[in-house]
């Protein structure tokens, strides 16, 4: 029975199991998401680029794909890693950020991933992420008890991060003093620049050696490090002390003062042992020039005479120095300094030369007179009356010059000598330019002394006039000048300095009396001329007034003494002025 009954269940079991083997089995379906002609085909990062999104930041930047995820396997020089992120939606960018350490060189394999799978990787090869210092970094000194720290960091050239700020560490360094050895930590945040400039102001104290440095700060690293050069914490020294003497009561002076810049000093003032302790000038800039018209306020200065010169300037921390200089006043009454003129326009518009840069020379702001030439040696602010000299030739102005330079020596004392300019004034073809002495004002000085209107400061040639100050852009006259048609003889030097009614003042913008009219000077030669013959400038009391214009000239023989001939002298400025600042200086 029971045999029976366990052949029916094997039956059973053997029929249902035929049944089942006739039913059609599942089906399978195969895919490959790197396949491109796949259905489910992933593909693989395109288009990427790599930069750093912040110091701690890695961003990738590829065409935008609709995945689920992003694979990354990142190397560098000590470790590997891989890792996955889910994206959202269209993604066209990806920020690493697990452990990223500035300074490192990375690379890396980039896939897409999906539910379906994987697409084939990207390789992205050595991105070094960088955390640099700064561009460059200066301290400079503003006063004596602060200091300006500048340096450029320009963020969006490094990061991609949007930061509306930055924090700076900046570690100050003591080199010298009681302090030596000691670093001070200064945390500043600062707006992000847009010109890529950062500064901050720092309290010091005269006399610290001091060094900074300054790093980007960040919650999660330091960037590298960018120093300034040291700096010593000084107060101002006079770097410069310039003078020269206009003239007999006149002095230009000029001064810098070094390691400082501007905006540092409070004041500046200049006084004299004149100046009865009054101020003579007074500002806040580092360097400066300054006339001194000595007369305007001690009015028995004197010709060659020795000032004492105080310069006292004081800093924006209430420190305070000063220096004691000495100057003096040109040694001869009635001549004047003119500066080296640059691009001055010599001779007409028709016949014109551009000199780039003149010599600076003394010239008489007087024709010599007949007592002068009597009476070389007299050297006084009195203007003796007296007619200039005439009827003289060319080889006898000359003698004269050297006549003058002797005669000078008698009232200017000590080791300071005048030198005879010529040799033998009959033949040299000229005066010796190195020597320290009179000579026949050239051609080119007496143009510029007569018709140069200039800034002094610079030496700019500002315009040029035909004919005196006073006349401006009127005709010549009788009553600025002594012409054809006036007196008919000669007036006394300096008659035309409008105290003579109903003559007015005349002079040129260098001051000289008489350029245009009275007497015809002689002038040497400065440029080359075709006609061997001497020259003579300016008109006399016979010429037209188109004749005596500041450029008006003739050509005449040296041996030739007329009553409307005459002559002024000049002295070449640079032999002088070496040999007066020494004299001066050993006084």
């Amino acid at each position: 029975m029971i045999d029976f009954y366990k052949r029916r269940t094997g039956l059973i079991y053997l029929l249902l199991f035929f049944l089942s083997a006739c039913e059609e089995p599942p089906k399978f379906e195969l895919t490959n998401t790197q396949d491109p002609g796949s259905d489910d085909f992933i593909a693989p990062p395109d288009s990427v680029t790599v930069g750093s999104y912040d110091d701690n930041s890695i961003i990738f930047h590829f065409v935008t794909a609709d995945i689920d995820s992003i694979l990354l396997e990142r190397q560098d020089l000590y470790d590997s890693l891989s890792f996955s992120a889910a994206l959202t939606g269209s993604s066209s960018y990806f920020i690493d950020s697990v452990d990223v350490i500035p300074n490192i060189e990375y690379s890396y394999f980039i896939r897409f991933s999906s539910a379906l799978g994987q697409s084939t990787p990207t390789f992205v090869d050595s991105f070094f992420h960088d955390f640099p210092a700064a561009d460059s970094f200066t301290v400079n000194q503003l006063n004596e008890s602060t200091v300006e720290l500048n340096w450029y960091y320009c963020y969006s050239n490094h990061f991609e991060k949007d930061v509306d700020s930055i924090e700076w560490q900046i570690e100050k360094y003591f080199l010298n003093g009681p302090n030596n050895g000691d670093t001070l930590t200064i945390d500043t945040v600062l707006q992000v620049s847009s010109d890529c400039h950062y500064g901050i102001v720092d309290t010091v104290e005269l006399g610290d050696s001091l060094q900074y440095q300054v790093q980007l700060k960040t919650p999660h690293n330091l960037s590298e490090i960018k120093k300034t050069d040291p700096l010593r914490v000084t107060f101002p020294n006079v770097s410069d002390f310039g003078w020269i003497p206009i003239n007999s009561s006149t002095i230009f002076l000029s001064w810098s003062l070094d390691n400082v810049s501007s905006g540092y000093l409070e004041s500046v003032f200049l006084k004299n042992n004149l100046s009865g302790g009054d101020i003579l000038f007074s500002d806040t800039t580092i360097s400066a020039m300054y006339i001194d018209n000595v007369a305007e306020y001690y009015t028995t200065v004197e010709a060659g005479q020795s000032i004492l010169y105080t310069l006292k300037w004081c800093g924006q921390g209430g420190t305070c120095d000063s220096s004691e200089f000495v100057a003096a006043t040109f040694p001869i009454y009635n001549m004047e300094y003119i500066p080296s003129i640059s691009n001055f326009p010599f001779g007409t518009a028709d016949n014109e030369i551009t000199v780039g840069s003149s010599d600076a020379f003394y010239i008489d702001i007087y024709e010599v007179s007949d007592f002068l030439y009597s009476n070389p040696e007299v050297n006084s602010s009195y203007l003796q009356e007296s007619i200039p000299k005439d009827s003289l030739d060319f080889w006898q102005a000359r003698q004269f010059t050297n006549d003058r330079s002797v005669a000078v020596n008698q009232f200017i004392q000590a080791e300071f000598d005048f030198e005879d300019t010529y040799d033998n004034p009959s033949y040299d073809e000229s005066y010796d330019s190195v020597k320290v002495g009179f000579h026949i004002a050239n051609e080119l000085e007496w143009e510029i002394a007569a018709s140069c209107r200039f800034d002094f400061f610079s030496g700019t040639f500002q315009e040029k006039l035909s004919y005196p100050e006073s006349v401006g852009s009127g005709e010549l006259s009788c009553t600025y000048a002594n012409i054809l048609g006036c007196f008919g003889y000669s007036t006394p030097v300096g008659f035309y300095n409008g105290e003579n009614y109903p003559y007015l003042e005349s002079r040129s913008p260098s001051g000289l009396y008489d350029v245009c009219g009275n007497l015809k000077e002689w002038v040497e030669k400065y440029f080359n001329h075709d006609d061997n013959r001497v020259i003579l400038k300016g008109g006399d009391y016979l010429s037209s007034a188109a004749e005596s214009k500041t450029t008006s000239f003739i050509y005449e023989n040296g041996s030739v003494s007329h009553k409307t001939i005459g002559f002024r002298t000049a002295i070449r400025a640079e032999p002088f002025l070496e040999h007066w600042y020494e004299w001066i200086s050993n006084e």
